[in-house]
């Protein structure tokens, strides 16, 4: 769980919160405004001469905001219940948060960075279960969230690093580095990118 929040902290408060983003008010109609919207109404109810029927109005498509909050919703009730989620519990939790995965992929896009929270809960969900096979599969996962996190957080090279360092230790299960070749890329990589943060601190940039 420490771990997770402090993947929250670092990957999360760096990013727009996207409640305050949808928490928007609709200024009502001016005075000037109200007489136009009335006739306009009136106008759409009036049928046409030609068939004498009512014009059809075009129903609303579905707000765009609904699927978002779903998504917040499952994500929000699988992280309050996360420490006391054992077996069935566990597996019922993986396909929700996967729903949620799904919902916020159809509605906001493959890219969007509100897909890292999601994503760390599967990937706590995962390590939870302490089997190699989902270990393994934790660290896919942790391939998606760092190539999220290096988009959203490309302006903060230090975020990027603790990314790193964390899908580093996806790829251990107990004493074992599964896939060697990739975490020792993924080494290289942060070290590199800490001799560089290192220089640039030294150098007062």
């Amino acid at each position: 769980m420490e771990a997770l929040r402090r993947s929250f902290h670092h990957g999360r408060e760096n990013l727009n919160n996207p409640r305050q983003a949808n928490q928007s008010t609709r200024p009502g109609l001016s005075r000037r405004e109200l007489p136009l919207a009335i006739l306009t109404v009136v106008v759409a109810c009036v049928p046409d001469a030609s068939t004498g029927r009512t014009p059809q109005t075009q129903q609303s498509p579905r707000p765009p905001e609904r699927p978002v909050k779903e998504a917040e919703h499952i994500e929000q009730e699988i992280w309050e219940m996360l420490p006391h989620l054992f077996g069935e519990q566990r597996v019922s939790a993986l396909a929700k948060i996967d729903s949620a995965i799904a919902l916020r992929r159809a509605r906001q896009g493959e890219e969007h960075s509100d897909l890292i929270w999601p994503l760390s809960i599967k990937i706590e969900l995962l390590r939870h279960e302490h089997s190699r096979e989902s270990q393994s599969k934790a660290a896919a996962v942790g391939e998606a969230r760092l190539a999220l996190r290096r988009r959203a957080l490309r302006t903060v090279p230090r975020e990027v690093l603790y990314s790193i360092e964390e899908l580093v230790d996806l790829y251990r299960f107990e004493e074992e580095v599964w896939n060697p070749d990739r975490a020792n890329e993924l080494r290289r990589e942060a070290r590199m990118m800490r001799e560089r943060l290192e220089a640039s601190r030294a150098s007062g940039r």
